[in-house]
């Protein structure tokens, strides 16, 4: 199952339900499910795909892309991360787009492709803090390593002020809005969660990324993750629960101490 709708006069959100993955990377149990988003753009001068899907749901990814353009009408794709979930249905698009577009991509992640999939393709390596003119539009850059792996990129329109985030500020979950118009603790629960599983061991580096954003002075309007919502109500919120979380603040002053014991001597010591 999937959703299409616009979060622009010029993009289009498809968002893909996976309720049927169990474990995410295989070892998170994921009962609440997970969306993965692609962004369509429809510009003056060029159509680019940012991200694509799981191979599993290519089919529903191509169908969607049908529904507004040609896929053969996409001139690239911009891939934010290389991790399967996002690009093991490159080949199937590239198939229906007739291998036209060209890949833009962290240096690092041309050797992953061909190595992941076995595949030569058109590429640009995007460099850090380069900004493109695509007509109507420019996009910015940002090398934001270890979120969370070293080959992750966000880019940002700098007219829209839209940041397309990859990993970065998700969560888990299908929620039935797909934005955060509406928001429950439910979701900031599924986030959190995400947050610990998938990029929790990089705390640092997500510091350390807010942190760059912050001096690049990148305020975005609307924040678009390739899992769970797309933050065009507050779209600092979850900036700021990223950098709470990442910074282990307590919450209502309390902590959690894990302990285990024999005799009860390291219990007495723990109270």
């Amino acid at each position: 199952m999937h959703k299409l709708i616009k979060i622009d006069e010029k993009i289009y959100v498809i968002t893909i339900y996976d309720q049927k993955t169990r474990y995410f990377e295989g070892i998170w149990r994921i009962p609440e499910g997970i969306t993965y988003n692609s962004y369509l753009y429809l510009g003056d001068e060029v159509n680019i795909l940012f991200d694509t899907v799981k191979r599993d749901f290519s089919k529903e990814l191509i169908e969607a892309i049908r529904k507004v353009i040609d896929p053969k009408d996409i001139d690239s794709v911009v891939i934010h991360h290389m991790e399967p979930d996002h690009t093991s249905g490159l080949k199937d698009f590239l198939e229906a787009n007739k291998w036209s577009a060209e890949i833009w991509s962290h240096p690092l992640s041309l050797k992953m492709i061909k190595a992941f999939y076995k595949i030569d393709v058109k590429f640009r390596n995007l460099k850090d803090l380069e900004t493109i003119n695509i007509g109507d539009e420019e996009i910015r850059v940002i090398h934001t390593p270890w979120l969370h792996w070293p080959e992750t990129i966000m880019t940002y329109m700098l007219n829209r002020r839209i940041l397309f985030s990859g990993d970065a500020f998700g969560g888990y979950s299908i929620p039935e809005e797909t934005t955060d118009k509406i928001l429950d603790e439910g979701y900031i629960r599924a986030i959190r969660k995400y947050l610990a599983t998938v990029i929790g061991f990089y705390r640092p580096w997500i510091i350390k990324n807010i942190e760059k954003l912050d001096r690049l002075h990148i305020k975005p309007s609307i924040i678009a993750p390739v899992h769970g919502k797309i933050w065009v109500k507050d779209p600092v919120k979850i900036v700021e629960l990223y950098r709470s979380w990442a910074e282990a603040e307590p919450i209502n002053n309390k902590i959690v101490v894990i302990y285990g014991t024999m005799y009860g001597g390291i219990e007495n010591l723990v109270n």
